[in-house]
Formats: structure tokens, C-alpha cells, sequence
């Protein structure tokens, strides 16, 4: 499926904006559950629902500098004068929730998809590194502190063996918590690409 936030700037110039670059910057807000992946497909469905909700936040939490670079223009009649009418037309200028691209269009859309699959690809593998690199690092400890009661087992008793089994099952917790991050970061890979192919 096609999604392009248009956007008629004072001149009358249309710009489309992929919904999906919208999206990504949502989900790297704070507060939009980008952890979870959650937030850039609640901004899709907005978009797909023709939901006020993406084009209040687009108005109220992005400039045009943050989009420009990833608009397409759709129709122009004459070249804009100056960024401050850019910013103006971005806040206040006429909107439409594009499901179809003309022509002449497709083209430069399917290139700044690509763009946007890269940094989403990016975004993925740095949120699971980063989640993976956390849990091996509490694994990591979990298992040295396990390690050194049991050498000093002797030492102190059934004090070190419930430490001991404490830190064992962290470890372990660790271990499990991974493979399910992986697997759900998989999954929300996945879905999110299934949403992005309708």
C-alpha cells in the first residue's frame, strides 16, 4: 500500500510526505512505545484510518526541516520563496492522506522507501543489540557472583547456597528473557513489514 501525507504549501506547491518515515519518527519519540514497535504501527493505522491523530501530531511535533528531505512533490506551479513559508504551509496548509501516488511519482516514492527500510533495518538491529548487550551483561554478573559463592560455599554456610541459587536463577532468567526478546523483536519485524506491504 501507498501512504503519503500531502501537504499544499502557500504557493500551491503539493508535497507528499511516506507516511512510514512519519512513523519512524514518531516511534523514536519518547512516550510512543517504540520498544514494543507499537507506536509506528499505531501511527499507520491513524494514517490508514484517515485519523486526525497523525496529522495533530505531525503539525504540533514536526517542522518541515525534520521532512523535507523525504517529500516528494506531487504538483507545483511555481517554486517557493523562502523556508519560513515552508514552515507556515507544514503547520497550516491544506492535508490529504494520499493511498494513491500519481504516476510520474512512483518512481522517487519507491526510492525514498528504500531510504526509510535502511533506517528501519538500522533502528532494529540497534534496539535488539542493545537489549541483547543488557541482558548478557546482567547474565555476565548474575553468573561471576554464582561462581564466587560457590567457591566461598564452605565459608558461609546456607547463606552462600541460597545466594548461590539466587544468582543461578537470574542467570538463567537471563538466558530465557534473550530468546524471548529475539523472538518478539522477530515478530514485530515481521509484522511491521506484513503492514508496510499491504
Amino acid at each position: 500500500m501507498k501512504r503519503l501525507y500531502c501537504v499544499t504549501m502557500p504557493d500551491g506547491v503539493q508535497y507528499g510526505i511516506p507516511a512510514e518515515y512519519i512513523a519512524h519518527l514518531y516511534a523514536k519519540c519518547p512516550g510512543s512505545s517504540s520498544i514494543e514497535g507499537d507506536g509506528y504501527l499505531k501511527m499507520l493505522d491513524y494514517f490508514d484510518t484517515n485519523n486526525p491523530m497523525f496529522k495533530d501530531w505531525c503539525r504540533n511535533h514536526l517542522h518541515w526541516s525534520d521532512v523535507k528531505d523525504y517529500a516528494i512533490v506531487i504538483s507545483s506551479e511555481a517554486p517557493i520563496s523562502s523556508e519560513d513559508e515552508y514552515e507556515y504551509g507544514w503547520a497550516d496548509g491544506g492535508k490529504q492522506y494520499l493511498h494513491t501516488i500519481p504516476s510520474s511519482v512512483t518512481h522517487t516514492y519507491e526510492q525514498i522507501k528504500e531510504k526509510i527500510k535502511a533506517i528501519e533495518d538500522c533502528e532494529w538491529q540497534r534496539l535488539f543489540l542493545g537489549r541483547s548487550r543488557l541482558d548478557f551483561f546482567i547474565f555476565l554478573i548474575s553468573t561471576i557472583t554464582a561462581m564466587m559463592c560457590l567457591t566461598v560455599k564452605l565459608e558461609l554456610g546456607i547463606l552462600a547456597i541460597i545466594l548461590h541459587m539466587i544468582c543461578g536463577c537470574i542467570a538463567l532468567a537471563m538466558i530465557v528473557l534473550a530468546i524471548k526478546n529475539r523472538i518478539h523483536f522477530i515478530y514485530l519485524k515481521k509484522r511491521s513489514r506484513k503492514v508496510n506491504n499491504i
